[in-house]
């Protein structure tokens, strides 16, 4: 599974990626957490036990196809993907997803808290 959430904020662009990294000796059982933001990179390796919560909100999430989101010029705009061997959904909002993606915004505060953790640094 490799998730990721891009975050467009006026002034920069966050990108919270969780995926499983092939080259690690541990792949199985452990997901890579990578967090680019205001000008810096950092990384860190995740238990998949550590992430139960957000796996299963990603798994279990029913999603209505078509959201009625609005758009704007400022504030804040989502990007979410998530990929599955074959399977790839992306979703984009401005603000607050309607009520029909309202799991989006879950996942997303899930993400963005791991960001935190990873990061040290607030995220949008």
């Amino acid at each position: 599974m490799d998730i990721s959430l891009r975050v467009n904020t006026e002034g920069d662009t966050t990108v919270v990626r969780l995926f499983k990294d092939r080259s690690c000796t541990d792949s199985y059982k452990t997901f890579a957490c990578t967090v680019s933001c205001r000008g810096c990179e950092y990384r860190s390796d995740i238990p998949a036990s550590e992430l139960q919560a957000l796996l299963q909100a990603v798994r279990s999430a029913t999603i209505s196809a078509v959201g009625g989101c609005a758009m704007g010029l400022d504030g804040t705009s989502y990007e979410l993907t998530i990929e599955d061997g074959v399977a790839h959904a992306t979703y984009r909002w401005w603000m607050i997803p309607d009520d029909g993606w309202q799991p989006l915004a879950q996942i997303s505060g899930m993400l963005l808290h791991l960001g935190f953790k990873v990061s040290g640094q607030y995220l949008p």
